[in-house]
């Protein structure tokens, strides 16, 4: 009985109804990409008639719909249909000499900036836009993991339909709930995703499994040095992470069992030495890292070298895979385990070069593969298809003018661009005291920065070179003195805090250094100024308010805030008065805030205003004074909901709300209240975050 239901099964399977089943998918999807205009839904049919695998001819004119179907879209996955169709129905003669006709058109009719040939045939495509930047692109090719940043919560992003699906719920932006997403990595069979998860106080790792769209934990929170997660070895067992040592002086490279979550260190780094971007060989042997002292990696001009450990910490490789000043970094092994690929960004252009690896020692010289990129690149994988992913960020800004009704806290529709000159990315725009002149911050190609002053009626643009690599120059940290003659903004020198006024008249500058007593991070100051007479400099770090000669050849603390953390500072236009935004003093950057005015002559305080704790969890992130010293502007940002700018008379306390909320990129970024007192200036940011792959390395 039991062999006849097998026949009868195995009848089934092979009959013309069950055929039949497919071709009826096929009618179904044709319905609805012709009728109903469905084009991405129709996809997914088709790719159940590929699925089926029960007719390779229509399952070869499946894909073919499919790759029209994403043309129409204007997406490049057409590109990856017509290819599946080569590679894997070539004998589907006719239907093959379609898809190869039409990759050949849509490879001749890409843009520049989407084809860049060399002579060794590689070149890049747009995959698609994407929600972030945090995740990698799995190794079968298909999904991208990323972070909602709305909810906080980690997602997969379907690279074939451009679906969105969150795997974890519990995200929050609540003070007392606070939880999310960073770093994710996936399985080596692309079924599972490991992502780093930051409940309030705490860290843990945990595994998401595609196919049951479960999640377990592998690393509870609150347990000691949560690992990092990095990569996650091909046969499936160990996680290789980061865990950091001696509060961060140094980190420590681990493997971690993935069944038990047990870790065991390979090697810990030498003291205010580090590590992040690493990857396993695929054979398990060998662990290629990142090497950089404390600061440097996010210093763009200090260099990364690249090394090669064995899997088991019994040596470091004498000979480094790179070792020199250039800076290396993102190391990645090919799925054969013979090269290393890695960037290397010089003088503001970043490359990919590859170093042929034998016995884990590297191996005649590195080749350069790729020098097509643009924006800032961050590697995302290697599919087992040999496609390099990265993703690729640029961000742009312009400088506003709108004009504003305080009274009633209505916002005019005439915003429009201020920067009146096409300098690349202008930032931190601001008009000076007398309302004649416009100074501006901006980046070149090449990252160097330079400060543009417009004089306002005629046009007239004045270059300002700045004296040393000025990198890192703060968004909207640019400030007038009094009499309309100098502007001071902050940089770093040699990964140090520096503080720079430049005179406009003479063209001369001084460098204002020595922030080391103050003990914050380089660059973190919060608020700076003139005095009215243009002989003193007041600056805000964290904790601390400062008084200094113009020179800098001496400074006082006017008040240390030792339980309360400095988040914003303005002077007031007679430079008497300091406004500062306050926050409780935790390693949380989501915190409540208040408004606190300080006589600088007696040191006296009055409290002036708090976040509004019944209009949910709030955030103040920054404040300026109105030109007549009698007001102050400032903001406050929600999480899962948006910025609002207030205005707020000091004399009756009153607060009143300018405009709408606002969202995203919509938000005001550097406000300032022009002289005349009745606009904002203010910049924003757009961004554009990308999926590329690089096709055709021939290694």
């Amino acid at each position: 009985m039991k062999k006849f239901l097998a026949i009868i099964i195995v009848l089934l399977f092979v009959s013309p109804a069950f055929s039949q089943s497919a071709n009826d998918l096929f009618q179904q999807a044709l319905v609805m990409e012709r009728s109903e205009g469905k084009l991405l839904d129709a996809n997914e049919i088709y790719e159940r008639v590929i699925a089926t695998g029960t007719d390779r001819a229509l399952s070869a004119k499946a894909l073919i719909r499919m790759g029209d179907n994403y043309e129409r879209l204007g997406l490049r996955l057409a590109r990856q249909a017509y290819q599946r169709v080569l590679d894997n129905f070539s004998e589907q003669q006719d239907t093959a000499r379609i898809a190869r006709d039409r990759l050949s058109f849509l490879l001749a009719s890409m843009a520049e900036i989407e084809l860049v040939s060399f002579e060794n045939g590689v070149f890049k495509t747009h995959v698609m836009d994407i929600p972030d930047t945090m995740g990698k692109v799995s190794p079968d090719g298909r999904f991208l993991s990323y972070v909602d940043w709305n909810s906080g919560n980690v997602g997969i992003l379907d690279l074939k339909t451009g679906k969105r699906k969150l795997v974890s719920s519990d995200g929050s932006w609540a003070e007392d709930e606070l939880a999310f997403g960073d770093v994710s990595i996936w399985s080596p069979d692309s079924k599972e995703l490991m992502y780093l998860w930051l409940p309030l106080g705490g860290g843990e790792v945990r595994i998401y499994n595609l196919k049951l769209g479960k999640t377990r934990v592998l690393v509870p929170s609150g347990t000691p040095d949560v690992p990092f997660p990095i990569k996650w070895s091909s046969d499936g067992k160990q996680l290789l992470a980061i865990n950091e040592r001696k509060n961060h002086i140094t980190d420590a490279i681990t493997l971690v069992n993935i069944e038990t979550g047990k870790a065991r260190t390979v090697s810990t780094l030498a003291d205010n030495w580090h590590t992040f971007g690493m990857d396993m060989s695929p054979d398990q042997e060998h662990i290629v890292f990142e090497s950089f002292k404390t600061g440097q990696r996010k210093n763009p001009n200090a260099p990364i070298n690249i090394k090669v450990m064995s899997a088991d910490g019994s040596s470091v490789r004498a000979s480094s895979v790179v070792n020199n000043d250039i800076r290396s970094y993102s190391p990645l092994w090919d799925i054969k385990g013979e090269h290393v690929l890695y960037l290397s960004t010089f003088d503001g252009t970043t490359e990919l070069w590859t170093q042929n690896m034998v016995n884990g020692q590297a191996s005649g010289p590195p080749s350069l593969l790729f020098a097509g990129f643009e924006g800032f690149i961050t590697a995302k994988g290697i599919s087992s298809n040999d496609r390099y992913y990265y993703s690729r960020s640029i961000y742009t800004q312009h400088v506003y003018e709108q004009g504003v009704d305080f009274s009633s806290g209505e916002m005019l529709h005439n915003e429009h661009v201020i920067s009146s000159a096409n300098y690349g990315k202008q930032r931190a725009g601001v008009v000076s005291p007398n309302g004649k002149l416009f100074a501006f911050l901006t980046e070149q190609p090449g990252s160097q920065e330079l400060l543009l002053v417009t004089n306002i009626k005629s046009g007239e643009t004045k270059v300002h070179e700045l004296p040393f690599d000025a990198q890192g120059i703060r968004r909207y940290s640019l400030i007038w003195s009094s009499d309309n003659s100098s502007v001071l903004f902050q940089t770093r020198k040699n990964s140090k805090p520096v503080l720079l006024s430049v005179n406009l008249e003479e063209s001369s500058h001084v460098a204002i250094e020595g922030f080391e007593d103050f003990n914050f991070n380089p660059g973190y100051i919060v608020g700076k100024g003139y005095s009215s007479d243009g002989t003193r400099i007041f600056f805000a770090s964290p904790h601390h308010f400062v008084e200094m000669d113009r020179r800098g050849s001496s400074k006082r603390v006017l008040h240390e805030f030792k339980n309360r953390v400095i988040i914003s500072m303005s002077l007031s236009p007679d430079s008497k008065t300091a406004a500062f935004v306050l926050g409780p003093d935790t390693s949380t950057r989501e915190t409540n805030g208040n408004i606190v005015l300080m006589t600088i002559r007696d040191g006296k305080m009055s409290s002036k205003d708090e976040a509004r704790t019944d209009q949910g969890y709030s955030r103040m992130v920054g404040v300026t004074w109105t030109p007549d010293g009698k007001a102050l502007v400032f903001a406050e940002n929600r999480p899962k909901s948006g910025q609002q700018l207030y205005h707020l008379d000091l004399e009756s306390g009153k607060r009143t709300k300018l405009g709408i909320e606002v969202f995203d990129e919509d938000q005001f970024r550097g406000v300032r209240v022009h002289p005349d007192g009745d606009k904002l200036t203010f910049w924003r940011e757009t961004s554009e975050l990308q999926l590329w792959a690089l096709e055709g390395i021939d290694l």
